[in-house]
């Protein structure tokens, strides 16, 4: 029964992951934080030429799928790509 667990626990995330993977903007910041790790929301705004507001959405969804993580500067969050599986790691090698 355990493996049935982690085999949809698994499942579930990777269609989070895929999800995100199939939004440009979030392409986008993937993208830029694969080469330049550790960006605040302002920085990655930019970068991808889109509102703060929008920025943080997408960043919000990125990080609930695990893909990126956030630490606190501050009172400032950067941002950089989470320790992630051998699936989203390809993923994100086709984006180069």
């Amino acid at each position: 029964m355990g493996v049935i667990m982690q085999t949809k626990y698994t499942n579930v995330q990777l269609a989070k992951q895929l999800k995100c993977f199939a939004n440009d903007k979030r392409l986008g910041i993937v993208s830029f934080l694969n080469q330049q790790s550790d960006q605040n929301v302002g920085q990655i705004a930019d970068e991808i030429r889109l509102s703060f507001k929008s920025t943080s959405r997408h960043l919000r969804q990125l990080e609930k799928a695990d893909i990126i993580c956030a630490r606190y500067d501050g009172n400032m969050r950067r941002y950089s790509l989470a320790h992630l599986d051998i699936i989203t790691r390809f993923m994100i090698q086709l984006l180069k």
